[in-house]
């Protein structure tokens, strides 16, 4: 069992799509799960995560107009619906703000972390991971805003251990997949979750199943 030698805090990057007309959404931080290649750090299974801050933003992912095909590694991350990132101009001028009510929604929606058989951080309003309070909601802020969940949390890499985003049931959700008009300037919405802690790695079978069982 090791610690990362002059590493001893890390991030894990995790990513959800969002669907039109589908309520839920889900995140999940085994490293086998990944949905953009490239961008996200997930747990592989001799990992075990310990953390106590987290941050829940949107990720807009620009697509290569050429094949239809996310870029990743332009993505933009929000923690708040700027409507300057989220309506498109349509062929008349005019502003298409479908997407980004939408968005809105999603912030007035909640999500429960499970972890194998439990179940933590139930029924979290997902509006408290917003921009921080005092900041200009008309100012673009973009990254992640943290924040201290005011107890440890532990992720074993080889369980099932996932994130579920409920849109609340009067919400509109059905232009939340993406946001543009055309294709050069489409971009898919994400949810980004970022969970700032520290890794152990435990290779040996036997003592990874030891310490999992000593930390439930």
């Amino acid at each position: 069992m090791s610690l990362y030698h002059g590493q001893p805090t890390t991030e894990s990057y995790d990513f959800g799509k969002l669907k039109n007309h589908v309520p839920t959404s889900v995140v999940s931080f085994k490293d086998t799960d990944k949905v953009l290649e490239g961008v996200e750090s997930l747990l592989k299974e001799s990992h075990f995560f310990f953390f106590r801050s987290m941050s829940v933003g949107l990720a807009l992912v620009p697509m290569d107009p050429l094949t239809g095909k996310e870029k990743p590694g332009s993505l933009k991350t929000m923690t708040h619906p700027y409507p300057a990132m989220l309506t498109a101009v349509n062929g008349d001028g005019s502003k298409n703000v479908a997407a980004l009510n939408s968005v809105y929604d999603f912030y007035n929606g909640h999500f429960t972390m499970k972890s194998d058989q439990f179940d933590y951080l139930e029924n979290t309003p997902i509006s408290n991971f917003m921009v921080a309070p005092g900041a200009r909601p008309d100012i673009l802020q973009l990254g992640h805003n943290f924040v201290d969940l005011r107890t440890r949390l532990t992720l074993f890499g080889g369980k099932d251990q996932k994130i579920t985003f409920t849109l609340p049931s009067t919400g509109d959700f059905s232009n939340i997949e993406s946001v543009g008009t055309t294709r050069a300037d489409l971009k898919k919405i994400y949810v980004d979750v970022v969970v700032d802690g520290f890794v152990i790695i435990c290779n040996n079978a036997d003592i990874r199943n030891y310490v999992e069982s000593q930390l439930k």
